[in-house]
């Protein structure tokens, strides 16, 4: 059965998130991290998209992306999905999906939108403590500017 085919419009803000098959933690060490977001920003600077904010967290992720071209955000979650299941397979010798299913996105409507998906997304690491100091979050850069 094919997938749905989503609508993304061009110019648009969108939440994307996903979490892994049966709430399975995706992220286990550092690297698997660092690999996610080394390809996150390749694929997106390839596509002309935009990363606004991240928050990876052990069995999911939140993105905050800008596109320009309408069809750019489906190129990058393309590419990331099939490249960190092919990495996260290997890495840990397992077969078969990695998220459990299709990531989810929402259109962003307007800034005051924007600054609260923002800020659900930077209080997911709110239970390790200081989200100021959780490792793999870009909300340093949002207090900082």
């Amino acid at each position: 059965m094919a997938s749905e085919r989503r609508n993304f419009v061009e110019g648009g803000v969108y939440h994307i998130y996903n979490r892994g098959n049966h709430r399975a933690r995706v992220f286990y060490e550092s690297e698997d991290n660092i690999f996610f977001l080394m390809r996150l920003y390749q694929y997106c600077a390839r596509e002309g998209v935009e990363v606004l904010a991240y928050c990876l967290m052990s069995n999911h992720f939140h993105l905050l992306l800008r596109q320009e071209a309408a069809e750019s955000i489906s190129k990058v979650m393309r590419s990331l999905g099939v490249s960190f299941a092919k990495y996260f397979n290997w890495q840990y010798e397992q077969v078969g999906h990695v998220y459990q299913g299709k990531y989810g996105a929402r259109h962003i409507k307007d800034d005051a939108d924007l600054a609260n998906v923002a800020r659900y997304n930077h209080q997911n690491p709110a239970s390790f403590g200081d989200i100021a100091s959780y490792r793999w979050t870009d909300i340093r850069t949002h207090l900082a500017g």
